[in-house]
Order: structure tokens, then C-alpha cells, then sequence
């Protein structure tokens, strides 16, 4: 498909409308990290991730994503991280 095919704008209005349950979808908060995660495990079927990365949001301080992201590698579930 090609942005000049007529469905193109729809196929890709319906993408960014959708709640996709990512964290950078719904805010960098210490809860919405771990629900996506646990909901990226669950979909993958797998015990934990090799690299989870992150955009960074200038509305949650970033010492306190750290921490959440701290923890998730202190719990296992993802082994590094990464901030774009």
C-alpha cells in the first residue's frame, strides 16, 4: 500500500486512534509503564523483555520513570532499558 492508494488514510487514521496500551500512548507514570509491560509480556507470551525502550515525556519527572524503569529490571521482567 501506498500513501497515493485511497485506504491509505483510513488504514492509518485507524492505527493512531486506537489505544494501543503502550506506555508512550499513555503517559509515562510508574502504573502505566508496568501495565504495558505486563500487557507486552502476556501478548509475546514470554517471561520478560531484553530491551524495553522509552520516548521521553516532559509531563512525569524523569527521576520518577527511572524508578519505575528501575524496577522493572529489578523484578526481571525486562532486563535493559532505553530512552529515545
Amino acid at each position: 500500500m501506498y500513501p497515493t492508494d485511497p485506504g491509505f488514510k483510513t488504514l492509518l487514521r485507524s492505527q493512531l486512534e486506537q489505544d494501543h496500551g503502550f506506555a508512550n500512548y499513555q503517559g509515562l507514570s510508574r502504573k502505566h509503564i508496568f501495565d504495558s509491560v505486563d500487557a507486552s509480556l502476556s501478548h509475546l507470551g514470554l517471561d520478560y523483555i531484553d530491551l524495553y525502550q522509552i520516548h521521553f515525556n516532559k509531563e512525569i519527572p524523569i527521576e520518577k520513570t527511572i524508578e519505575a524503569l528501575h524496577d522493572l529490571v529489578k523484578s526481571g521482567k525486562v532486563r535493559y532499558i532505553g530512552e529515545l
